[in-house]
């Protein structure tokens, strides 16, 4: 499966979607909890925090320093994060955008969106390659230094 950008993607201005897409500097941490468990305090101490529930269970994505030693997470994600404000009523195809040229380089990912913000969370170890494949995509990558 090519890693290159296909000729036929079209969207907002005929050229397809550019990105500006930030490297946040934290590792993060997906972490699991009971179904009913109240939603934890140190989930929303740094700049993003992420707490969803479902009938199973209770997910937290918070940086790791954050994340107390008794609970079951797992460590070692980095956040891409889309620059802008996403428009999910109008805008199509913008979280596609980073999805599609990571997923045809076989890097998973884990996406997380609000209101007006977008978050492509990648493992530690393969951020290289998820920078290196958004930038052949004609993305542009800014990574913030710790």
């Amino acid at each position: 499966m090519s890693t290159r950008p296909p000729k036929d993607r079209l969207t907002n201005d005929g050229k397809g979607w550019r990105l500006s897409v930030t490297v946040l500097p934290s590792r993060f941490a997906v972490c699991v909890l009971d179904a009913l468990a109240p939603p934890p305090e140190w989930g929303l101490r740094g700049p993003f925090g992420a707490i969803t529930r479902t009938e199973s269970e209770l997910c937290v994505i918070c940086p790791e320093r954050d994340v107390p030693a008794t609970v079951e997470r797992t460590s070692g994600w980095r956040a891409l994060r889309i620059a802008g404000q996403l428009d999910h009523a109008h805008a199509h195809g913008v979280l596609l955008t980073a999805a599609e040229p990571l997923a045809r380089a076989g890097i998973p990912i884990f996406p997380v969106t609000a209101s007006k913000s977008g978050f492509v969370f990648v493992r530690e170890e393969q951020l290289s390659r998820a920078i290196e494949t958004l930038a052949q995509w004609g993305h542009q990558i800014r990574e913030i230094a710790t």
